[in-house]
């Protein structure tokens, strides 16, 4: 039951975020749409540094670099999103 809650609470989150983004790319400045990806592209580059950082300096293996990237890229799947709401809502107004 406590995972169905998280979940729902995770989605009922991003909802909310790509709400914020659609509010933001409609306000008058267009650039500031670009905010909310770059916070979760630098989140993302937070979270994956340290384990790159496993992945090359304590023990070089395939299997750990790939794993590195898959954690990279899973974490920049919102930054894709959200991106995707920042083109469209400026390719309306345009």
């Amino acid at each position: 039951m406590f995972d169905v809650l998280l979940i729902v609470l995770a989605i009922l989150i991003m909802i909310g975020i790509f709400l914020i983004q659609s509010a933001i790319c409609e306000s008058q400045y267009k650039s500031m749409g670009l905010v909310l990806p770059l916070i979760f592209l630098v989140f993302s580059i937070i979270i994956s540094v340290p384990n790159f950082e496993k992945a090359f300096y304590i023990q070089f293996s395939l299997g750990a670099f790939i794993a590195s990237l898959v954690i990279f890229l899973l974490y920049n799947l919102v930054t894709v999103a959200l991106i995707s709401v920042y083109w469209r809502r400026k390719r309306l107004v345009v």
